[in-house]
């Protein structure tokens, strides 16, 4: 019996393409800078140590400004921001 093949819908992110990635050094680190400019924070993805965070509750981006808004980091801890 021949394998059916069930077309997967391919989901574009909104994400700009731009990324930057931190390895904490400091646990009192709160803000970030960026390569660029965010050209919409709102759609910006931002994981720490793997997990997504909230935008709005864990962080906030102003220009090319990543505001932490979370709980502190702990040092070795990696940050991860597509925008």
């Amino acid at each position: 019996m021949p394998l059916a093949f069930n077309p997967v819908a391919v989901v574009q992110s909104s994400v700009a393409g731009k990324y930057k990635f931190f390895v904490i050094s400091s646990n009192s680190t709160s803000s970030f800078a960026l390569d660029d400019i965010a050209d919409d924070p709102g759609t910006s993805q931002v994981f720490l140590n793997g997990l997504k965070q909230r935008h709005g509750t864990d962080y906030n981006i102003n220009g090319s400004v990543l505001n932490w808004l979370g709980s502190s980091f702990r040092v070795n801890w990696l940050l991860e921001i597509y925008y």
